[in-house]
């Protein structure tokens, strides 16, 4: 293992409620599970590596590294939804025993790609890809992951502040709609049939990281959502619950 502790990718696996198809923008959405860390994915033992080789599972209860997330649906737009932002806390040993943390910033955007309409041709039943990237007060992460039934699985790693990954230069959603577009290319040869997503999953990570801004910038569309539903907010500041 590199003596830089972001090599190391943190597996997220756990419960989301509610797909929210009606675009219900005040109805809340909670992600419960619990993460472990993976530093040799091809090892058998690694978390990741069952990850790729078996359908998605919430990890066992005696995982003391549980999280509970609170969202709601942000955006809505043809076949992207964005979750933001998250509330909650996950807990975390840095040495002295496990305490509560929380993101600073944590924005997640899902593409359904099976299922009933779904434009994968895999196999892989109702599942929806994930991207995410967001903020902790150990630094920036970038995170990819899918959707299956409904147990979410987020691989997240941490980068250095100035990684073009999450560079300020493009939204969230700019960034992460372009992630996912590149991710839904790279999937239609792929076949889950068996589970194995996750092993799909694991060859995107490190997420893409170009020499230069300009070579990123050449591809990320600015206003990838341009028209995507989104809450209106009343004079009280609560969202109401459609909006255009």
């Amino acid at each position: 293992m590199s003596d830089d502790w972001r090599s190391t990718l943190f597996c997220w696996t756990g419960t989301l409620s509610s797909p929210n198809i009606n675009n219900d923008f005040t109805q809340p959405i909670t992600y419960s599970g619990s993460w472990l860390p993976s530093t040799n994915p091809l090892d058998s033992s690694d978390p990741l590596h069952a990850t790729s080789n078996n359908p998605p599972t919430v990890p066992p209860s005696t995982n003391l590294n549980t999280f509970t997330l609170a969202t709601t649906l942000a955006a809505s737009h043809a076949d992207f939804r964005v979750y933001a932002p998250f509330k909650g806390s996950y807990m975390l040993d840095n040495g002295d025993g496990h305490d509560s943390y929380r993101d600073k910033k944590h924005v997640l955007i899902v593409k359904r790609i099976g299922g009933n309409g779904g434009d994968g041709g895999n196999g892989g039943g109702d599942v929806s890809l994930a991207a995410a990237r967001g903020n902790t007060e150990f630094g920036k992460f970038v995170s990819v992951g899918y959707v299956a039934g409904d147990v979410l699985t987020l691989v997240r790693r941490y980068v250095d502040d100035g990684d073009l990954r999450v560079s300020s230069k493009w939204s969230d959603e700019d960034y992460l709609v372009h992630v996912l577009k590149k991710m839904n290319e790279a999937i239609k040869s792929e076949n889950f049939a068996g589970g194995n997503i996750g092993l799909f999953i694991e060859k995107q990570l490190p997420l893409e990281q170009p020499e230069d801004a300009k070579t990123l910038k050449d591809y990320v569309v600015k206003g990838a959502l341009e028209g995507a539903e989104r809450p209106t907010v009343n004079a009280k500041g609560k969202k109401k619950r459609k909006a255009k």
